[in-house]
């Protein structure tokens, strides 16, 4: 919360239900390097029971090597397609199906 510093995942104000009267929660987190989206993305996949999507596993393969765009952009694709009802995807690459 802006006053306290602390932050818990019940103040996120993006949920809606689906028809079915489950919970969607979609949650994207951006920062610096070593800024702590991993672990925020840990956390709120444990509370929300919705699968995560690391974007530096998207846009490297092992040793670094940089994956190919149609590689990277077919995953997140897979991904937000599989996921429909809630997911929460950290890093700092937005041009990968950022407005969906």
């Amino acid at each position: 919360k802006p006053d306290s510093g602390a932050f818990h995942p019940r103040d996120i104000g993006f949920q809606r239900q689906c028809s079915a009267g489950k919970r969607i929660m979609k949650i994207v987190i951006t920062g610096y390097s070593g800024s702590g989206k991993s672990t925020l993305c840990r956390r709120l996949c444990k509370q929300y029971r919705v699968p995560a999507l690391h974007m530096d596993t998207v846009q490297f393969l092992p040793g670094w090597e940089i994956r190919a765009e149609t590689d990277k952009q077919n995953i997140v694709s897979s991904f937000l397609d599989s996921n429909p009802d809630g997911w929460v995807i950290d890093g700092n690459y937005s041009k990968f199906y950022y407005e969906l």
